[in-house]
């Protein structure tokens, strides 16, 4: 099973819809890339690859089975993507890394996914993606 399938496993033990990875260990090894600053969205149903501007086209060559977003050029960057795709999904609970997440950014993500979207929880899962990774 590879990295990419045991992330959708654990989603799927944890009943989360989506989950936000921002190890870059992680990305690596799941989109055989490594840029500066990486980050994936994995859902159910589709799979973002998070990336700056400059790694943009490099990005998308390289992963056909992710949809390549440039955060920068996005409007309210990363937590406007993770807002857009919680909408488009109707995704109540999303997995985290709450080892590697920043305070702020997590206070901006809970923010703005829970005014405009009343009933999202953010779901602690560290320990299950370090341990199955």
């Amino acid at each position: 099973m590879n990295k990419l399938h045991k992330l959708v496993a654990i989603m799927d033990e944890a009943n989360v819809g989506a989950t936000f990875v921002n190890t870059k260990d992680i990305i690596k090894d799941i989109t055989e890339c490594d840029y500066e600053e990486m980050y994936l969205l994995v859902t159910k149903f589709e799979n973002y690859f998070l990336v700056a501007e400059k790694d943009f086209e490099d990005a998308k060559e390289k992963n056909e089975k992710f949809h390549v977003v440039n955060f920068e050029e996005y409007k309210n960057g990363i937590s406007g993507i993770v807002r857009d795709v919680k909408r488009k999904y109707n995704i109540k609970r999303i997995g985290f890394e709450d080892n590697v997440v920043t305070v702020r950014f997590y206070e901006v993500l809970k923010r703005k996914l829970n005014i405009k979207f009343a009933g999202v929880q953010m779901v602690p899962m560290s320990d299950q993606i370090k341990e199955y990774m």
